[in-house]
């Protein structure tokens, strides 16, 4: 398989992408080393991937207990 390299935005590395059976498509891993595209998912891999998020982040957990609880 040759796919074409692509660099992420987050973190700039090379990855390629992949088309999902729904038509949607997935930033895939790119191993420089051996110059082939893996099966990896880039969101697994990506030290960025907050920043890609469509959902916010959970929130944070109670601290006291809420009044109707005291």
């Amino acid at each position: 398989m040759n796919a074409p390299v692509a660099h992420c935005r987050g973190c700039n590395q090379a990855i390629w992408w992949r088309l999902n059976p729904s038509g949607k498509r997935q930033p895939m891993d790119y191993d420089l080393v051996t110059g082939q595209p893996t099966q990896t998912p880039h969101h697994a891999t990506c030290p960025q991937v907050q920043r890609f998020r469509r959902r916010p982040e959970p929130a944070a957990p109670l601290t006291e207990l809420p009044w109707w609880f005291r």
